[in-house]
């Protein structure tokens, strides 16, 4: 009988990240399928309300953000990184 460890506990800031991350990859990935000609079939889908809602409203409303209000978003939600430290003297 086999002992599992409980899963590891992961921030909410980092579960929206990485659910956010795999709606944009999936759209990215719908964009070259619509843009093949023949021979391609859907890629799976994770099915629920969450999905749905970060595929069709949450990724076609990040698409239609200036750069700089995703770039702020980004840092915010997603901990990016920040920038160079300035130079010690």
């Amino acid at each position: 009988m086999e002992i599992a460890a409980p899963p590891p506990k992961v921030p909410l800031r980092s579960s929206l990240r990485f659910d956010f991350e795999r709606a944009l990859l999936e759209a990215a990935q719908d964009r070259v399928m619509r843009d093949a000609k023949e021979g391609t079939a859907p890629p799976w889908r994770k099915p629920g309300a969450k999905w749905w809602f970060l595929r069709h409203v949450a990724v076609p409303g990040f698409r239609i953000l200036p750069w700089g209000l995703r770039r702020r978003m980004m840092r915010f939600v997603c901990g990016y990184p920040k920038g160079w430290p300035a130079p010690s003297r």
